[in-house]
């Protein structure tokens, strides 16, 4: 998943190769992902070049400016962005500034996580934030995780994947 801008400072068309030459050197499967911002006003920080040539938008919200209410807004309003779009939307790092310091943000958190089921995102189980908290992990039916490794290495990789393993039970309450 490649992290994009409304203005991207680099060449998005390249990158789109890189990714066909690497499908083909290597025969594997390899779907394009687009890591977008969320505003304030609950839109994307990403450009229509980038979302009509990616198979999953991940929707990030570890940037967001303002308080917590304003970003569960936010929230709502990006989980009903792209309903039909042919592209799966991905909650990416859930809770990363969501669950940060009020006493209430776990709840929050949870009625956020069950809006984003109710309108169809996958909800990202990242293993290097290690988020969402494992006692929510068996609210998330397992046919809505993804799981992520944030992985910026291959030792992380292998590090993370099997923790990755483990979790399989967790997610979904074992469903």
């Amino acid at each position: 998943m490649e992290h994009v801008r409304k203005e991207l400072s680099y060449d998005f068309r390249a990158f789109l190769r890189m990714v066909e030459e690497q499908k083909a050197a290597h025969g594997m499967e390899i779907l394009v992902g687009a890591e977008a911002k969320i505003l304030r006003d609950g839109s994307l920080d990403v450009c229509k070049t980038v979302l009509s040539n990616i198979q999953v938008l991940g929707i990030a919200e570890h940037s967001f400016r303002g308080d917590m209410h304003a970003l569960v807004r936010a929230l709502g309003r990006a989980f009903g962005s792209y309903e039909r779009a042919e592209f799966a939307r991905v909650w990416v790092h859930p809770g990363l500034k969501l669950l940060r310091g009020q006493a209430r943000s776990i709840e929050i958190f949870r009625e956020t996580m069950q809006l984003a089921l109710e309108h169809e995102v996958y909800i990202e189980v990242n293993l290097y934030y290690r988020l969402p908290p494992e006692p929510l992990l068996s609210f998330i039916p397992s046919s809505k995780a993804v799981i992520g490794l944030n992985a910026h290495s291959v030792d992380e990789v292998e590090r993370l994947g099997e923790i990755a393993l483990d979790l399989e039970r967790k997610i979904g309450g074992g469903d």
